[in-house]
C-alpha cells in the first residue's frame, strides 16, 4: 500500500543502484580522482575525450599500466598515483568512447 511507502511513489525498480559504487569502493574511487585530477592539471580538465586516435592511444596506454603494475612498479614515478588507477582510468575512457560510438546515451 502507499502507507507502506511513506505515501510517495518512485519509480526505480530495475534501475541501477549508483550508490553501490560510491559507498562500495570509496577508497578506489578516491585514487581515480586524483588520476583525473593529475590530468586535468596538466593537460585540461576532460581533454582526453578530445585526443586524436583515442581508442589506439588509451588501449596503449592501459597496457603500459597494467605492465609496469605485473613487473611490480606499484606507484607511477611520473604522477604519484597507482599504476592500476592509470590502468583503470585508461579503461573507463575506452569504454566511455565504445559507448558514445554505438549512441549509447548517458542517461539509458
Amino acid at each position: 500500500s502507499s502507507s507502506d511507502r511513506g505515501g510517495g511513489l518512485k519509480f526505480d525498480a530495475g534501475k541501477p543502484q549508483a550508490r553501490l559504487l560510491r559507498e562500495g569502493v570509496p577508497r578506489a574511487l578516491k585514487e581515480l580522482d586524483k588520476v583525473l585530477t593529475f590530468g586535468a592539471r596538466k593537460y585540461a580538465a576532460h581533454s582526453w575525450q578530445h585526443v586524436e586516435n583515442g581508442l589506439e592511444r588509451y588501449q596503449d596506454a592501459s597496457y603500459r599500466h597494467d605492465a609496469a603494475r605485473n613487473l611490480g612498479e606499484v606507484i607511477d614515478p611520473e604522477t604519484g598515483c597507482y599504476h592500476r588507477a592509470q590502468h583503470i582510468i585508461n579503461e573507463l575512457f575506452l569504454l566511455e568512447l565504445e559507448l558514445r560510438e554505438a549512441g549509447i546515451n548517458g542517461t539509458d
